[in-house]
């Protein structure tokens, strides 16, 4: 991915959940990282993810479908995958295409631990 600045690193959150941190545009090519990236997080039994999308200014049709087959991937493990904090931008996004009424949304880190209890 020359010339692009991608970063994808998670943390354990306080709740029982990882919250996974992404930084730069999901295109195509860093589409392929976060499938790889949250695969390793079912594969280790994480089933409760939130992404952080506050740095995230563009998501193309593949990130979405990336991020909806790992919804339906928690759901099925008895987990959730809520998306945090999306900006203006992705929020569009989210919302011409109907996901916002699909993906848990939530603006602060805050709701997390409520939204799992």
């Amino acid at each position: 991915m020359e010339g692009k600045e991608f970063k994808i690193y998670s943390e354990p959150g306080d709740s029982d959940y990882e919250l996974v941190r992404i930084i730069g545009d999901i295109d195509s090519d860093a589409g392929m990282y976060v499938q790889e990236y949250l695969e390793k997080l079912l594969n280790r039994s994480i089933k409760r993810i939130v992404v952080d999308l506050q740095n995230v200014s563009y998501i193309n049709s593949r990130g979405i479908g990336i991020l909806s087959f790992f919804l339906k991937k928690c759901k099925e493990l008895g987990g959730n995958l809520i998306l945090l904090n999306p900006g203006e931008r992705v929020n569009n996004i989210l919302k011409i295409t109907f996901l916002s009424k699909v993906f848990p949304i939530i603006h602060s880190i805050d709701q997390v631990s409520a939204y799992f209890e």
